[in-house]
């Protein structure tokens, strides 16, 4: 795996547990899904967004394993 990302990942890691505030610029389309999606589920905006990165990180470091 590329050093890069090796060093990304245990960044990010090391934040488990913790929280950030940021800003993200979202497509208004998108934005509007993930505010049905989390008021259908009863999640707040925050929990699905972290839940939709978290798994997209983990394809991602599947498929870097697979190369």
């Amino acid at each position: 795996m590329d050093k890069k990302i090796e060093k990304r990942i245990e960044e990010v890691r090391s934040l488990a547990g913790q929280t950030i505030k940021t800003s993200l610029n979202l497509a208004k389309d998108l934005w509007r899904e993930i505010k049905i999606h989390a008021a259908r589920q009863g999640l707040t905006q925050t929990e699905v967004v972290t839940e939709a990165l978290n798994k997209y990180l983990e394809l991602e470091e599947k498929k870097e394993k697979q190369k």
